[in-house]
C-alpha cells in the first residue's frame, strides 16, 4: 500500500508540474501577443505624430516597411531579452530612422523629435506606474513583475495614455506647416528630454532594486506629470523657433 500510494503521489506530482509548466507556456504566449498589439498601437500613435509633423518624403509601402520593421525590432527584443533599458533604446532609434529616411527632416530636428517621443513613451508609463502603486500601497516595483495581468494592464493603460498625448501634440504643433529648419536652439531643447529620461531611468532603478516609502511613489508621480508638461511646453517653444525663423526668411 505505501508503494502504491508513494507511486501514485509521484504520478499527481508529474501530472501536476506539466499542468503548470503548460499554464506558465500559454501565460508567455498570452503575454507576447497582448504586447504585440501594445507594441501595434505605439507604432501606430508614432506613425501619426510623424504624419503630422513632417513632410513625407517616400511612398506608402516604404514606409509601411520601415514601420514594420520598427515593430518587429521592438517585439523581438520585448521576448528575448526584456530589458527597458534596451526596449527604449530600440525605441529612440526605429523613430529617428524612419523621421530621417522618409520624412522632409533634418538631423538635428531627428534628434529632439526621437529623444521627445522617447520621453513621453516612458513618462506615460511611470506615470501609470507610481500612481498605480501609490493607490494601490505597493512598496516596490519589484513586486509588479510577479503579476503578468497587472503588468499588461498596466501596459495597456501606459500606451492609451501615451495615444492620448500623441494626440494633443499632433494637434497642437504642426511644425510642417513652417519648415524644418536646424539651429542651435534645438540641440539645446533636447537636454530637457535627455536629462528626463536619464532621471527617470536611475529613480526606476532605484524603485525596483530597493523597498521605498509612500512618499517616494508620490513625489515621483508628481515629477512625472509636471516632466510631462514641461516637455510638451518644450515642444511649444520648439514650434515658436521655427515659425519665427520662417517668418525672417519672409522678410
Amino acid at each position: 500500500l505505501y508503494i502504491k500510494s508513494s507511486h501514485s503521489q509521484k504520478i499527481n506530482s508529474a501530472n501536476g508540474f506539466r499542468c503548470f509548466k503548460q499554464f506558465q507556456e500559454e501565460l508567455i504566449m498570452l503575454q507576447t501577443v497582448c504586447y504585440g498589439f501594445l507594441y501595434l498601437f505605439e507604432v501606430l500613435a508614432c506613425l501619426m505624430f510623424h504624419e503630422n509633423f513632417y513632410l513625407r518624403k517616400v511612398n506608402r509601402p516604404i514606409l509601411l516597411l520601415f514601420n514594420v520593421f520598427a515593430f518587429a525590432i521592438q517585439l523581438l527584443g520585448m521576448i528575448f531579452m526584456n530589458i527597458p533599458i534596451i526596449n527604449l533604446i530600440t525605441f529612440l532609434i526605429s523613430n529617428f530612422l524612419i523621421a530621417f529616411f522618409c520624412y522632409d527632416s533634418k538631423l538635428k530636428t531627428c534628434i529632439f523629435t526621437s529623444l521627445m517621443l522617447s520621453f513621453f513613451m516612458l513618462i506615460t508609463e511611470l506615470i501609470i506606474i507610481y500612481s498605480t502603486t501609490e493607490l494601490l500601497k505597493i512598496n516596490s516595483l519589484y513586486n509588479w513583475e510577479e503579476n503578468a495581468f497587472a503588468l499588461i494592464i498596466m501596459s495597456s493603460s501606459s500606451k492609451l495614455l501615451f495615444f492620448v498625448v500623441i494626440i494633443i501634440i499632433s494637434k497642437l504643433f504642426k511644425n510642417k506647416n513652417y519648415g524644418i529648419k536646424d539651429t542651435k536652439t534645438v540641440i539645446l531643447l533636447s537636454l530637457l528630454p535627455l536629462t528626463s529620461i536619464g532621471v527617470f531611468l536611475i529613480m526606476t532603478f532605484w524603485g525596483v532594486k530597493m523597498v521605498v516609502n509612500e512618499s517616494f511613489n508620490t513625489a515621483l508621480s508628481i515629477c512625472s506629470i509636471l516632466l510631462l508638461f514641461s516637455n510638451i511646453l518644450v515642444f511649444y517653444v520648439y514650434e515658436l523657433v521655427q515659425k519665427t525663423n520662417a517668418e525672417n526668411e519672409v522678410k
